[in-house]
């Protein structure tokens, strides 16, 4: 939903950003390195596990440009 909502309001770059983040530097890095700590299994905690921290950064981005969105239309 976070991409979508950049997406309308005219910022791609942001969610650009979310979905290099999710796909490149957290997934297929999860996907390597949680196997070889965990083992095998830890493969079906990868997807949970990005999925929760680019909730929590999405949100945070999403208050961020809220916040800012709201100051803008008070000037």
């Amino acid at each position: 939903m976070t991409i979508t909502f950049f997406q309308a309001i005219g910022n791609a770059k942001k969610a650009g950003i979310i979905v290099m983040l999710r796909q490149l530097f957290l997934f297929l890095p999860a996907m390597i390195i949680l196997p070889m700590i965990f083992g095998v299994k830890a493969v079906w905690f990868a997807e949970p596990l990005v999925d929760l921290i680019m909730i929590l950064t999405g949100i945070g981005m999403m208050i961020g440009e809220l916040n800012r969105m709201s100051s803008q239309a008070k000037k």
